[in-house]
């Protein structure tokens, strides 16, 4: 189950320190949106985004980066409309966030993100092109939206039968414990001096139907498996399952055991798998695990309760981006 709390992209971003990059210049007065009159700078976006953009960067590169950042780049949008619609609510209520709720805050996040130090927090907030009066409202802002969603959440209704049992099915996985195999395999490149991809594919067939057919596997691996498992009869070591990439893994902990694979054909090449063990992780029962299924049943009503309730604020403000 995926549950996405708002103002998540941001929270993360201002508790994150980060390393602002010169190659990409602050826009300081350049205007992303205006809600309910209210401004939304494109300054305020680039520094919600720092550290988003820094791990994107670590998994990705060229236009899939590119796509990763923009799609990060609207997710933080939003959540920004969204906080400047939480924070009209609170300023409808008249309500105020004192000056030393705000103080303790900001220890706080000095503390566990800057190991206590003053002089790293007013560097990463300088890198950001952040004054710390800035920041400060920043901060007040975040507290005035998180007093916002507790009030506007309440107490969720505890779960029922039926909400606990659909929720235990849906997330069998989650609470499983880790699942092994031991495989053997018969690796082909796809490119070879001496063969095109499509002779490869037809090799790896062949020798597939003679494994079908009673050929000993270890014997074939070591005459025709390309990889350095081929000297010990294509045998692996066991591995968990989520050691394995999903084009091994879904064979691996499908088949069953001693059974041939079909040639599974990936970038790099193809390749025969013969599933030599398994060994299926514990599988508890609902009872087993109650306390945290009822934990991901009140996390599931309390997103049904933030998407109403912003979906109301969203209805009646007016927002206009740029």
């Amino acid at each position: 189950m995926k549950t996405r709390f708002f103002l998540l992209l941001s929270i993360l971003a201002v508790l994150a320190p980060f390393s602002w990059s010169q190659e990409q210049p602050i826009e300081i007065n350049k205007v992303a949106a205006l809600v309910n009159g209210d401004v939304i700078l494109e300054s305020e976006i680039q520094f919600m985004m720092a550290s988003i953009v820094q791990a994107l960067a670590r998994e990705k590169s060229g236009q899939a980066l590119q796509e990763a950042v923009e799609e990060a780049r609207q997710q933080t949008l939003q959540d920004l409309i969204d906080r400047e619609l939480i924070l009209d609510e609170f300023d409808k209520l008249g309500a105020i966030i004192k000056e030393h709720r705000v103080k303790e805050d900001i220890n706080r996040r000095i503390l566990e993100n800057f190991d206590g130090s003053r002089e790293k927090f007013l560097d990463y907030l300088s890198k950001g092109g952040m004054s710390h009066p800035k920041y400060k409202e920043l901060v007040r802002k975040q507290l005035a939206v998180q007093g916002m969603r507790g009030r506007a959440l309440g107490s969720p209704q505890p779960a029922t039968p039926d909400e606990l049992r659909r929720v235990y099915e849906e997330n069998k996985a989650q609470f499983a414990g880790e699942d092994f195999v031991q495989i053997s395999k018969i690796y082909l490149r796809k490119l070879s001096d001496s063969r095109t991809a499509e002779q490869t594919q037809t090799l790896a067939e062949e020798i597939r139907r003679k494994l079908r057919a009673g050929a000993d596997f270890a014997q074939m691996a070591k005459m025709h498996s390309e990889d350095g498992f081929a000297v010990d009869g294509g045998s692996m070591p066991v591995m968990a399952r989520t050691d394995l990439s999903p084009s091994l893994g879904d064979p691996a902990f499908s088949l069953k055991v001693g059974a041939i694979s079909e040639v599974i054909e990936d970038s790099s090449g193809f390749t025969i798998l013969k599933v030599d063990a398994r060994d299926w992780g514990a599988r508890p029962s609902l009872p087993e695990v109650r306390d945290q299924v009822e934990n991901l049943v009140v996390q599931e009503h309390r997103q049904e309760a933030y998407d109403q309730w912003i979906n109301q604020l969203r209805r009646k403000a007016v927002v206009r981006t740029f």
